[in-house]
């Protein structure tokens, strides 16, 4: 059984189908759909974090590079990020 974002993307190419800006040429559009999803997984992560998850985990970050007792000098060894390049990865995540 497909996840939901493989029909996600099944159901966006059967729409662009529908619309007539795109022609699937194959018989087993799940396949094509599971292919287009697993590409991806490298870059989002599957299962999805909610906004809820982005949010905590960005005031995780800004909260542990802000205390020394957390971040101290050795956290750039064992996570292989700098505070400051952990406060740019925090403002990449979304405020909910």
């Amino acid at each position: 059984m497909p996840d939901t974002v493989t029909e996600a993307i099944l159901d966006a190419l059967t729409c662009m189908e529908e619309e007539e800006e795109l022609v699937i040429t194959t018989s087993v559009p799940l396949q094509l759909a599971g292919r287009i999803r697993n590409r991806i997984a490298n870059e989002v992560p599957i299962p999805p974090i909610s906004k809820t998850e982005r949010t905590a985990i960005r005031s995780l970050i800004y909260r542990a590079v802000n205390d020394t007792r957390i971040f101290d000098f050795e956290m750039p060894t064992l996570t292989g990020l700098t505070a400051e390049e952990f406060n740019d990865l925090a403002a990449k995540l979304p405020i909910e």
